[in-house]
């Protein structure tokens, strides 16, 4: 035999000439591979002016001097390279990554506490088992990205399961009982779960991975963002549904909006064309509402049946920003919605009209054409027992100074003087301010039909009961018993009364 079993050094031979030579072999092989380390191991060709003394693992596909001698050891000696193939156990280190490595024969590993690949189970100041095959104690755990390699700057954790039905989560326990949990649990959607006590556990969020809705409180969500605190699945969302809130049975669904020294609001923004080029809004647009529908036979309504609406009144520019209110209704038995009532852009109301002329216009459109048709109604009630003097009535306010000062100049009212049932009767009465006073009586027309001036009243003869025997050209017409005097443009009129 010429070489030892383990490093291949030559053996000086019994009558070997130049023995020396041989011993020099066995030296400079020595001194290449005892006490191994290498300066890199990523070099696929030999660098330009190597040191004498210099040593390299050969990387995959060499080239030049290194050509096929992948994964051996490259030792710069006496102005050569000498070439060593690792035998198994061998120990490396490689400077440049301060790394220590073992050749297993068929490929470099990391040595000792380093190497985990595999181990069976990993403890750190705890003890491992075959359900936790990685413990650790720890006040803290840090993963960061592998900046020694280097990696790529990123880091990911990953937990992959067997099945759809396995669970892949993480669980997050006080003193061992669980008390949240998220992850793919018993299928292949997200879940968070929470728990008071590790035992009853409530499904807080979900989040389905086909569609990527979310369920607050429900793992069957209606639209983009379903919010349910119902037992059972929520019912489909109208066409466009991104928000969807379900109340449980029998119980209030209410959205609540808290503020703290500012208002609470709500603002819709509507724009033509698309969101990455929009354009002006034009006339009749609607900028937002609110719309109810509810459950008819068999199906809900899938558009609304009563709403309100903001709408563009003008096409819009940057200075010109138009709008108005519209208030819609559907009559019984109809499933059509039909405009009611309207805020125009002035601020005039409508009623039963979409072009309202005054601050409130009515309109009455039927197929009447020979009645009357009473468009306004005005109610009193009482909560006490009524009596004679209860009534209802219009004050008419005008601004009289540029101070804001406003007087009411003009009531009128209604009043009953007889609360008998059967037999009401009421009196029309107008009011009148006059020389700064409040508005007083100053005519009715009783529930006969006759008519008092200020608060005298006509007896059955239709003579005047309060004394105008003043009133009068003074000795004409003897025979008059009483004058009505009527202010025609600032001249007194007579008329007598006999």
């Amino acid at each position: 035999m010429d070489e030892t079993n383990n490093l291949r050094l030559p053996y000086i031979m019994p009558s070997q000439a130049q023995k020396f030579l041989t011993h020099n072999d066995a030296l400079r092989d020595l001194d290449s591979i005892v006490q191994l380390a290498v300066i890199d191991r990523d070099l696929a060709t030999p660098p330009g002016t190597p040191a004498a003394g210099n040593r390299y693992l050969v990387a995959a596909s060499p080239t030049g001097a290194w050509a096929g001698n992948a994964g051996n050891i490259a030792a710069y000696q006496d102005g050569i390279w000498l070439f060593y193939a690792p035998q198994n156990g061998w120990r490396l280190w490689i400077e440049d990554e301060a790394l220590l490595v073992a050749w297993t024969g068929s490929a470099w590993v990391v040595v000792g506490g380093q190497n985990i690949n595999p181990a069976p189970m990993i403890g750190v100041l705890a003890t491992a088992d075959t359900t936790n095959r990685l413990s650790v104690k720890s006040d803290a755990v840090l993963f960061a990205n592998d900046d020694v390699t280097p990696g790529t700057g990123d880091i990911r954790a990953v937990l992959s399961k067997s099945a759809s039905a396995k669970t892949a989560s993480f669980v997050f326990q006080d003193v061992y009982s669980g008390r949240a949990e998220f992850g793919l649990t018993g299928d292949d959607h997200f879940h968070l779960k929470v728990s008071p006590d590790g035992s009853s556990w409530t499904e807080a969020l979900y989040v389905n991975n086909s569609t990527a809705r979310v369920g607050i409180g429900t793992n069957a969500p209606s639209a983009r963002l379903a919010v349910s605190s119902s037992a059972s699945a929520p019912p489909a969302g109208l066409t466009g549904t991104l928000i969807h809130i379900v109340g449980a049975d029998s119980t209030v669904a209410r959205v609540q909006v808290n503020a703290f020294a500012q208002q609470p609001f709500i603002t819709f923004a509507r724009a033509d064309g698309s969101a990455a080029a929009p354009s002006a809004v034009q006339a009749a647009d609607q900028l937002g509402g609110f719309g109810w529908t509810a459950y008819g036979a068999t199906a809900y309504s899938p558009a609304s049946k009563a709403s309100l609406a903001a709408v563009a009144a003008e096409n819009w520019s940057d200075t010109a920003q138009g709008t108005y209110f519209t208030f819609s209704t559907t009559p019984i038995g109809s499933a059509t919605l039909a405009e009611r009532l309207r805020v125009d852009s002035t601020g005039n109301v409508g009623i039963g009209t979409t072009t309202p002329a005054d601050r409130l216009h009515a309109l009455q459109d039927d197929a009447g054409n020979a009645a009357v048709s009473e468009i306004l109604r005005l109610t009193h009630t009482t909560s006490g027992t009524p009596a004679i003097g209860i009534g209802a009535g219009i004050e008419f306010e005008v601004e009289t100074a540029t101070a804001e000062n406003r007087e009411i100049g003009m009531k009128l009212d209604t009043v009953a003087t007889n609360i008998t049932g059967a037999a009401e009767n009421f009196d029309f009465v107008v009011s009148l301010m006059a020389a700064g006073a409040a508005a007083s009586e100053a005519f009715r027309v009783k529930a006969g039909g006759k008519m008092s001036l200020a608060s005298g009243a006509f007896t059955a003869n239709g003579s005047v009961a309060t004394a105008m025997s003043s009133l009068g050209p003074t000795g004409a017409h003897a025979t008059v018993q009483k004058w009505l005097a009527i202010d025609d443009a600032g001249t007194t009129r007579y008329v007598p009364c006999f």
